[in-house]
């Protein structure tokens, strides 16, 4: 049983380095983790090849191309019978492999997914961050097997990604053969740039089931530069440098997969509409539209804290 670590990233080595410093420290031969370099003008590939290990595997864009891309080009490039995608600031729990690979060996489920789990990267933003809180609610859970369609059913699935109950690959393992269904169907595994939201709602129309337990295997991080805060910073504290986000606005562009909301959003419940809306349309064929009143209340929301030029460009992205 083969699994892969899919890491798309893009001038952040200084990060890459202590992600590939967990992910190798896995003791298991078989093993991969894929690096797929969105054409980084850093020193990205100096510490991809300073780890030297075998189960790493680069590949590099030949020019830049836009996050969905990116994270379509490092699954494309796993060969795992099961594969997870982790931000390049993101972390896997190594001593915690062997008890997640046994499960994968002994249920064979099309997908396993995780309470998320969150580390904030030391910055000026928050004084408390470089902390690492688990709660003991969250470990040691046993797993637990979900229907799909009863996810479907559920009347709080087609409000909110934050539903943490969720088949994931973005934090979460999803078997080749379901996401080689999904491809078939839809034509594209991430059909959005919102990679998890999408992912998480249109592999749903290809599985019958998944695992969920509480325990972590790994570990979501926001950084000085990572794309959340980005989202921010653009709005309240554009000195600060973060400008991430719209470098990812500006690939998207030129990403030949038309998004159903375009352009750079000032909150991220934006995001989250945006994924859920495009899984309807590719993976439902219109027939699942997300709940539109319950996502404008709570972007409208959101957009309280963000300045009145950004608010209303937002609003009027809403209206259109």
């Amino acid at each position: 049983m083969k699994v892969s670590i899919a890491i798309p990233t893009r001038d952040r080595g200084v990060y890459l380095a202590s992600c590939l410093a967990v992910c190798t420290a896995i003791d298991d031969a078989d093993l991969e983790i894929v690096v797929s370099d969105n054409a980084s003008t850093d020193n990205t590939a100096d510490v991809v090849h300073s780890f030297n290990d075998p189960r790493i595997r680069y590949v590099r864009t030949p020019g830049r191309i836009s996050q969905r891309q990116n994270f379509e080009n490092a699954v494309d490039h796993a060969t795992g019978d099961y594969v997870i995608t982790i931000g390049d600031d993101d972390s896997v729990l190594p001593g915690q492999f062997p008890a997640l690979k046994a499960l994968l060996e002994r249920d064979k489920p099309d997908a396993v997914s995780w309470q998320s789990n969150f580390y904030n990267w030391p910055n000026a933003y928050n004084p408390n961050a470089g902390r690492l809180k688990i709660k003991k609610s969250g470990v040691f859970g046993k797993p637990v097997t979900v229907a799909a369609q009863a996810l479907l059913d559920d009347p709080q699935w087609g409000l909110t990604h934050s539903h943490d109950i969720t088949p994931r690959l973005h934090h979460g393992l999803i078997s080749r053969e379901a996401l080689d269904r999904l491809r078939a169907k839809t034509g594209h595994i991430h059909g959005s740039g919102a990679v998890d939201v999408y992912v998480s709602s249109a592999i749903l129309t290809v599985i019958d089931s998944f695992v969920y337990l509480r325990h972590p295997f790994s570990m979501l991080a926001m950084g000085p530069r990572s794309g959340g805060l980005s989202v921010q910073d653009s709005e309240k504290s554009p000195a600060a440098g973060n400008n991430s986000i719209a470098i990812v606005t500006q690939e998207a562009a030129a990403d030949p997969v038309r998004e159903p909301i375009e352009g750079h959003f000032p909150v991220l419940g934006f995001y989250s509409l945006m994924g859920m809306e495009q899984a309807n349309r590719m993976a439902y064929g219109g027939k699942r539209p997300p709940d539109y009143r319950y996502h404008v209340e709570q972007i409208l929301e959101q957009l309280e804290k963000v300045n009145d030029k950004a608010r209303d460009k937002a609003i009027g992205t809403l209206r259109g």
